[in-house]
């Protein structure tokens, strides 16, 4: 069965809760790939724990799929730095593929350096432009209307993502 769901960058713990409980409806995750297709096997219902790390170098993915795997994670696959894990969660297994505080802030600032930082200089790229066409007049050109409407597509989601990780990189702090 493959499904289509979309999520930002600071919304994995979402999707992590949506394939457990897919897992727990029979359906296993096979694979997925952008932007947002998942691609799942029927099975009998399963209590399944699925975490993400990033990894922007293929070399620390390598690694860490390697030193996950000896703590019982099943590695699922990688899409966009993203590498996915699951393990059964019988009760005894820990809840966290993280063993400290600062490994899960480490994947924060993972996805802010590779990801959010381009996606900030893009979205004030795209500002300028935007300030640019309206001091220059207005225009019924399609591609000052695709400007306008892609910087903000891009801001909208570059605020949500950078007020998701915040938020996460707070709840880190306090526990």
């Amino acid at each position: 069965m493959m499904k289509f769901r979309f999520y930002t960058l600071s919304q994995y713990h979402q999707e992590e809760r949506w394939l457990e409980k897919m897992a727990q409806n029979g359906w296993l995750l096979k694979n997925a790939v952008l932007p947002g297709f998942y691609f799942f096997r029927k099975a009998k219902p399963e209590n399944m724990l699925y975490r993400f790390d990033y990894f922007a170098s293929k070399s620390q993915r390598n690694d860490a799929i390697a030193l996950y795997e000896e703590y019982g994670w099943k590695y699922i696959f990688t899409m966009n730095g993203f590498v996915l894990f699951a393990h059964p969660n019988d009760g005894q297994a820990d809840q966290q593929i993280f063993s400290s505080e600062e490994d899960r802030k480490g994947m924060i600032l993972r996805i802010i350096k590779a990801r959010m930082i381009p996606i900030t200089i893009l979205m004030a790229i795209s500002l300028i432009l935007l300030i640019y066409q309206l001091f220059k007049g207005p225009s019924k050109d399609f591609a000052d209307g695709f400007t306008m409407g892609f910087t903000c597509f891009v801001s909208v989601l570059t605020v949500l993502c950078w007020y998701g990780l915040i938020k996460d990189w707070k709840s880190v702090s306090r526990q």
